[in-house]
């Protein structure tokens, strides 16, 4: 049965303390008010809507949309173009390369003074310190994830993660192996509200405390992920407003529900860790490669925080790089799935 959450929320003016220990018994805590809607979140809703605009010009003038919607809102044009175009416009959207196998010099990436500012927020990074120490490291595998009302996306079709309900799991279950003893902390940010109807998150609070489940790989969609009969109890669905932010813990068992609202769910999940632990930031890639992040935050050496956003873009485009460089035929994905459990057939 699913509650409505209130566990382990706190609100802006908590302290660390209290912040952490929420943390440490549930394996998340949400930060209700942390962020301020129009200073912190309208400019990279502004960011990506420019972005849509030229995207919606272009394919309109090339005969790929009927329309330009221009005189739409931005979530509704959004949604609009994804009812023509289906996943599309994901990749054009994405801030990470995914999947790394199917990178090319013509993968379309998102990069933007305001999206780098929501990744080095202050007071982000101020709840990231209390969890994981003053040293902290943005690991490169980040997403963002557009999910429109179910109903508007063609049918017959499966689609991008980034646009769809998430199946159970853990974050450290996605990642190759050589994340296990890192302390990596994944923080779930939305731009718009999210309610339930919305497809909000769902979490099994305190499953931090036990050992990564099994996670299992299926062509069925309804067969992907951690089983049904290895998640915890007591599991409760987070509904947020614009400007809570959510921290959970690498094993917390989490996914989110179906958008059967009428509403756009836009939302960031974003990975950070200690920045002594910056090997195993590895995501589907080769054990030998190691994707470049960068110093978010450094109260030793300040000097080494990286603060202008062409230099993450920068970033980006050697990941690119390196993602093209992979023989993907002899180094095949890596992650912690299976398909021969006796849970998973």
């Amino acid at each position: 049965m699913l509650h409505v959450d209130q566990l382990s929320s706190v609100s802006s003016t908590a302290g660390p303390a209290e912040i952490r220990a929420k943390f440490d018994e549930y394996g998340y805590v949400v930060v209700r008010g942390l962020l301020d809607p129009a200073a912190d979140l309208q400019p990279v809703r502004d960011e990506y809507a420019a972005l849509l605009d030229r995207l919606a010009r272009e394919w309109h003038q090339r005969g790929e949309l009927s329309s330009d919607f221009a005189g739409l809102s931005f979530e509704a044009r959004l949604t609009a173009v994804v009812a023509e175009t289906g996943d599309r416009i994901y990749d054009h959207f994405r801030i990470f390369f995914n999947p790394p196998s199917a990178t090319t010099a013509d993968s379309p990436i998102h990069t933007g003074p305001a999206i780098f500012g929501l990744l080095t927020n202050p007071r982000v990074l101020d709840v990231v310190e209390c969890l994981i120490g003053p040293e902290i490291y943005l690991n490169p595998v980040n997403v963002a994830r557009i999910k429109v009302p179910e109903r508007y996306l063609p049918q017959g079709r499966q689609y991008h993660i980034g646009l769809t309900a998430a199946w159970w799991h853990q974050d450290q279950g996605v990642f190759s192996d050589d994340i296990s003893d890192i302390d990596m902390l994944t923080v779930w940010l939305p731009l718009t509200d999210a309610s339930k109807e919305m497809g909000c998150l769902q979490v099994v609070p305190g499953s931090h405390k036990g050992e990564l489940s099994v996670h299992c790989h299926s062509s069925d969609p309804h067969k992907v992920g951690i089983p049904e009969l290895l998640l915890g109890n007591g599991r409760h669905y987070v509904e947020m407003k614009a400007g809570d932010v959510h921290f959970h813990h690498r094993r917390l068992q989490h996914g989110s529900l179906r958008n059967v609202s009428d509403r756009l769910r836009f939302s960031f999940d974003l990975r950070y860790q200690p920045l002594e632990q910056v090997v195993g930031q590895s995501a589907g890639v080769p054990a030998d490669l190691k994707i470049p992040g960068f110093i978010a935050r450094s109260r030793k050496q300040p000097q080494t925080e990286l603060r202008d956003w062409q230099g993450w873009a920068r970033l980006q485009e050697e990941t690119r790089r390196l993602f093209m460089a992979i023989d993907w035929e002899n180094n095949p994905p890596r992650s912690q799935f299976t398909a021969d459990h006796r849970y998973c057939i």
